[in-house]
């Protein structure tokens, strides 16, 4: 399955999974840009990926907290009823989803069970395992082991515990995963199981 059709046609949840939280973030970006984008490639240039690019897309909405608790998840599902300002979606982007608490993926789960049909959620973990069996059911799970298609300097295997220099996505190697996330997205091969939707 490619990403490509997902893009015209989104299934609604997907949980982006992988050890190396900067790779995560780099691919549920990639993709949250593309699915904004005008022409479903990223292309920045259209006005939804100027947009994204300069952090300033009001249907692009990520928390990026490490522990994200019932307020955020509440907050989460009021703003899904909304309708999107620009684009066809609003994507939700829910950075380190191992930091919802319980509760806080309990009451998701209806959410994420019967999105709007104009929302979309993207949840990236690098500990699968710290989300409940039903959160984990309710999307499509994408398994990144990117080092093993991609000629990148990046260190894939780097563990990366603080993310304070990828906040704002703009240190030279970030730059440069993201670049190759999109790339990825737009020109992912089925040939290859990596990264592999399940």
């Amino acid at each position: 399955q490619e990403f490509k059709k997902d893009l015209v046609e989104p299934n609604g949840v997907y949980i982006f999974i992988s050890r190396d939280k900067a790779l995560n973030r780099a691919m549920a970006e990639a993709f949250a840009k593309s699915l904004l984008c005008e022409h479903h490639s990223a292309c920045g240039e259209c006005d939804q990926c100027v947009r994204v690019e300069l952090n300033k897309h009001p249907d692009l909405i990520s928390y990026d907290k490490k522990a994200l608790l019932v307020a955020d998840a509440n907050d989460i599902v009021s703003k899904s009823i909304d309708t999107p300002v620009f684009a066809k979606y609003k994507v939700f982007v829910l950075h380190n989803a191992e930091g919802l608490n319980e509760q806080a993926q309990n009451k998701l789960l209806k959410t994420l069970e019967e999105p709007n049909k104009t929302s979309i959620f993207l949840l990236t973990t690098s500990a699968e395992y710290k989300l409940l069996p039903t959160v984990l059911s309710r999307g499509r799970k994408v398994y990144l082991q990117l080092d093993k298609c991609m000629d990148c300097e990046y260190e894939f295997g780097k563990k990366i515990d603080n993310l304070t220099d990828y906040q704002n996505s703009q240190t030279p190697e970030f730059v440069t995963l993201k670049q190759k996330a999109e790339y990825l997205v737009q020109n992912y091969n089925k040939k290859s199981d990596i990264p592999r939707l399940v």
